[in-house]
This record gives C-alpha cells, sequence and structure tokens, in this order.
C-alpha cells in the first residue's frame, strides 16, 4: 500500500478515515466495537456462572428420589 493512499473505515456507511495503518475502523467505531465486547463478556460470564451454579446444585442436591 502506498503511503498517500488513504484507508477508510469499514463500518458500514462510515466514510471516514482510519487513525491506523493497520485499523479497519475509525476511532470512534473502534471504541464502540471494543466498549461492545467488553458488555458481552461480562454478560456472557454472568450467564455462564448462573447455569454452572444450577449444574452443580442439580449434581450435588438432586437425585432421583
Amino acid at each position: 500500500m502506498n503511503e498517500n493512499e488513504v484507508k477508510i473505515c469499514k463500518f458500514p456507511g462510515c466514510k471516514k478515515e482510519v487513525h491506523d495503518t493497520k485499523s479497519l475502523f475509525c476511532l470512534e467505531h473502534d471504541r464502540d466495537i471494543r466498549d461492545k465486547g467488553k458488555k458481552a463478556g461480562k454478560a456472557f460470564a454472568a450467564v455462564a456462572s448462573v447455569g454452572l451454579v444450577i449444574i452443580a446444585k442439580g449434581k450435588l442436591g438432586g437425585g432421583k428420589s
């Protein structure tokens, strides 16, 4: 890629330049995507921990009567 070639953000409808030569998104969308990833990771961890608690209770205290 030539140094004078400008990279454009890959986010649909965005026509801004990227902030780094290795980036795919402009700074605004890069932050937005990173924040959504952090929130999704926390939500997944919460759901997984609740699922593990339910499974553990079923194995420890449950059983067939």
